[in-house]
């Protein structure tokens, strides 16, 4: 039986796809009287030394966890080797072993950080268990679920002061023994290997408030060129163009602190967005005044942000023109003294006003669809870690005979974690 104890996550690098963490190994067995009794020599000196080869499987430096030379900062407390007890069942005496080691590791682990920073990553303690001969016998250890108690099933734990490091808090910890590692319906159970999987989430609220919240802004302030004369191109474009190096600037500034790597994750997507978004606007803007006319003799159309009908403006209807304050010009331009999108459109052609309208659909519905994305993507990532937690405690609930559901959600996470399946079969 294998108990794991996490004493402290240290360290997780995205762009190498490592973490780090000191994590404490409990190794017991157990034999019967009979089996002890006039072969303490072969359980002392042979076995513990010889056929106890334990490894992490995916740590960066291949050491037997269990070696006989292992030093007193490696060893936890005092190795019991053939202690008695009395079997609680049966009744029965028997000899307990049990050894504990602690240790320092990195470990390799591939990390899904497209979704970053509203993600989760699954960090795995991959154990495997080699075979040794011995007298001519060859013995293999079978790992197993720690041994269940009148606490509970058996349970794998975590240091309090060891559930966080940087931005990621530990939110629980499970595992899967040989029969669940085993791909269903073309694997055998593999009984060597023993897998404990870290389940770690992301706070999120650090690179949401100083990188996704002041380019939200930024989308905002854009709109105040509709309150500028459509056909005041350089005006309009001096407000865009100041907002896109700001934005240029604040998105090379981020690309310093976020993970470098061969993809976009999800908040440098949204730092393009809003790049890409002002670049349209300032594109539209040409558009607008390339339809702009100033002349005395043109007919203007009346344009409005929500409706798509125009109406033509002839010269001598009171609501198209207006006489001057002191009765002097016979009819002056309404943009002189009017709202935005009641005032210009005598001076316009209709496709000036069309094209208005859209750079001002798709400035609102951008700021729409960043808050719904990111309403989406804390709703999700809560739901998955809330259905983990929930398979979690079922199957720990059926103790050491359990058998993970080969079709949960839980099952398809352990397994990208172990790289078994691809990473989109965990997709949902």
């Amino acid at each position: 039986r294998l108990a794991v104890t996490v004493h402290a996550l240290l360290d997780v690098v995205e762009t190498s796809n490592t973490f780090s963490a000191t994590v404490e190994l409990a190794l017991e067995w157990e034999v019967s009287e009979d089996q002890w009794i006039g072969c303490e020599t072969f359980w002392r000196d042979h076995f513990i030394p010889k056929v106890l080869r334990v490894f992490f499987d995916n740590a960066k430096d291949r050491e037997n966890l269990f070696a006989a030379d292992a030093n007193e900062d490696e060893r936890v407390g005092r190795d019991d080797v053939g202690a008695p007890l009395v079997d609680s069942d049966t009744g029965k005496r028997a000899r307990l072993f049990r050894l504990r080691r602690r240790r320092t590791v990195e470990f390799r682990q591939p990390l899904a950080l497209q979704h970053y920073p509203f993600d989760y990553q699954v960090l795995a303690i991959r154990c495997v268990a080699e075979g040794a001969e011995l007298f001519g016998r060859y013995f293999q250890l079978e790992l197993m679920h720690p041994k269940r108690s009148n606490y509970g099933p058996g349970r794998h734990t975590i240091i309090e002061d060891a559930d966080h490091v940087d931005d990621l808090d530990i939110e629980s910890i499970f595992a899967l023994d040989g029969r669940d590692i085993a791909k269903p319906g073309s694997e055998r159970p593999r009984p060597q290997e023993y897998a404990v999987l870290l389940f770690v989430s992301r706070q999120y609220n650090s690179t949401l408030m100083n990188a996704i919240v002041p380019v939200f802004f930024m989308e905002m302030l854009s709109l105040i060129i509709y309150w500028v004369e459509p056909c005041d191109v350089a005006d309009r474009a001096a407000i865009t163009l100041t907002i896109f190096l700001a934005a240029v600037t604040f998105k090379t500034y981020m690309s310093t602190l976020l993970p470098a790597l061969p993809y976009l994750t999800s908040v440098e997507r949204f730092l393009l967005g809003g790049m890409v978004l002002l670049l349209g606007q300032g594109l539209f803007i040409a558009r607008v005044g390339w339809y702009c006319v100033n002349g005395e003799n043109t007919k203007g159309f009346h344009g409005h942000p929500w409706d798509w009908r125009f109406r033509h403006f002839e010269e001598d209807e009171d609501e198209a023109w207006r006489q001057s304050a002191d009765g002097t010009n016979a009819a002056y331009w309404k943009e002189d003294d009017a709202s935005y999108w009641l005032g210009s459109d005598a001076a316009r052609r209709r496709m000036s006003v069309r094209w208005d309208q859209v750079a001002f659909y798709m400035t609102l519905s951008k700021a729409l669809l960043t808050v719904l994305a990111l309403f989406n993507r804390i709703f999700w990532l809560y739901y998955k870690l809330y259905r983990i937690d929930y398979e979690k405690a079922v199957a720990e609930s059926l103790g050491d005979e359990r058998a993970l559901n080969k079709q949960s959600f839980l099952s398809y996470v352990a397994r990208r974690a172990r790289c078994c399946y691809s990473p989109a079969a965990a997709v949902r």
